[in-house]
């Protein structure tokens, strides 16, 4: 939406991303949203409607999670090389699992691959890191025992990949042959540019959610990779079928099938830092969590969780969070469900403050605005800003908050009290009374 366009919605909605630095109105119904950190604009939501977030936000606590792990390969940790001592070149003869259950990635087994073409080591080449490098013209890899042993029911999986070289296939064969995990061109080589999916994908890959670097990808059929280093992840589609498998890493399945000269030139072209799989689906707030794991082990800048959204709910209306969110600035008379994180708040006398079920955190360097003041506000008056709330993170924040927006017309002290589960606004006279009696 380009700034200044208004757009109303009635009914029941369904949105992965808002985005621009327009007006939402909902005015009946839900609208549920699952990213909103690209969206400047404001949202507001009409008496009796709701509006759900559903993705989590951009920015997360780093917290690797471990239940559900059918392969874990890290660069540094469980290669087996072999070093040229004329070239120095580290070549990879085996990449085993964290999970030390026998999973491993391994050269071949085609013809002489396993013994002519080895992956290489490239040492310190992310963030001090080593990254594995499968170069193209058939440096893949397979699963230890792969073809005849798939790694079977993939619902989540994670890659630090470099397309620097394009970035190949994500896995390698499957039971979808060469179209399960289809990126690649046609057949001249890879290339950064080229989708995340091209050809029969299968509708429970293709269709899942994709995230590059924290962020949403609405159309993975034209969407590529950065051409150097990127956080991808996946998670399959909610009721999807059929649980898609893979043979092993960087590989066109029908590779394997005899047509060699002409699939070679996709298989490889990929650097690889980290390869995370999971026999389930994470939910958002994993995803998010395992997310800034690997941003902060391997050097990526961050996702902030500030955007510029503000979201008015009008008296009856409501905002559910269903995974934890962030909202530059919240205000209304309505009631939000869940935990959200905000850093702006507005005392509008208009307004009866809106409630919370579930914990308010509030984040440096917070503001509190003031609204529709009275001509002549009187001494001891209250503006509610949260009727009540469960529970408030970040009460230093609050109370340090700058006051911004409008002044009252006689001089005033201003302070934000927090207690209780409310946060108001109190006007008192400046200065010390001493009453004595």
């Amino acid at each position: 939406m380009a700034e200044g366009e208004s757009k109303a919605f009635s009914g029941n909605v369904q949105t992965l991303t808002v985005k621009g630095d327009g007006v939402v109105e909902l005015e009946t119904g839900t609208l549920s949203v699952v990213d909103i950190s690209s969206f400047g604009g404001s949202l507001r939501v009409g008496t009796g409607a709701t509006l759900e977030l559903s993705g989590p936000a951009p920015y997360a606590v780093p917290s690797l999670v471990e239940q559900g792990r059918i392969l874990h390969l890290d660069a540094t940790s469980g290669v087996v090389t072999e070093t040229n001592q004329e070239t120095k070149a580290v070549s990879v003869k085996e990449w085993k699992s964290l999970l030390a259950d026998g999973w491993s990635a391994m050269p071949g087994p085609v013809g002489t691959l396993a013994t002519t073409n080895l992956p290489v080591l490239i040492q310190r080449d992310l963030m001090a890191n080593d990254i594995l490098f499968m170069k193209n013209k058939s440096y893949m890899m397979f699963c230890k025992d792969g073809v005849a042993k798939s790694l079977d029911g993939i619902q989540s999986a994670f890659w630090v990949i470099g397309s620097q070289e394009g970035g190949g296939y994500l896995f390698g064969g499957g039971a979808a042959d060469g179209i399960g995990w289809h990126r690649g061109g046609d057949g001249n080589g890879s290339y950064a540019a080229d989708p995340l999916f091209r050809g029969a994908a299968m509708d429970s890959v293709e269709f899942g959610t994709w995230r590059i670097n924290g962020n949403l990808i609405e159309a993975p059929r034209s969407t590529g990779l950065s051409g150097g280093y990127d956080i991808l992840s996946f998670v399959m589609q909610s009721g999807g079928s059929p649980v898609p498998n893979a043979d092993g890493l960087a590989y066109d399945g029908r590779y394997t099938s005899g047509l060699e000269g002409y699939y070679s030139s996709r298989l490889g072209n990929q650097r690889l830092g980290e390869l995370i799989v999971y026999n389930r689906m994470l939910s958002p707030s994993e995803v998010a969590g395992t997310e800034a794991y690997l941003q902060q082990k391997w050097g990526f800048s961050r996702g902030s969780d500030e955007n510029a959204a503000t979201v008015v709910l009008d008296a009856g209306a409501t905002l559910n969070c269903v995974a934890p969110q962030y909202v530059d600035t919240l205000l209304g008379t309505g009631d939000v469900i869940g935990d959200v994180a905000v850093r702006n708040l507005v005392a509008d006398w208009e307004m009866d403050g809106f409630s919370v079920s579930g914990t308010l955190s509030v984040a440096e360097n917070a503001t509190v605005e003031l609204k529709n003041l009275p001509r002549c506000i009187e001494n001891g008056c209250e503006i509610v800003i949260v009727r009540s709330a469960d529970e408030i993170s970040g009460q230093a924040n609050l109370r340090n908050a700058e006051i911004i927006g409008e002044t009252p017309s006689r001089k005033l002290k201003i302070k934000v009290k927090v207690g209780d589960g409310k946060v108001s606004v109190k006007f008192m006279p400046e200065g010390f009374w001493m009453i004595l009696r």
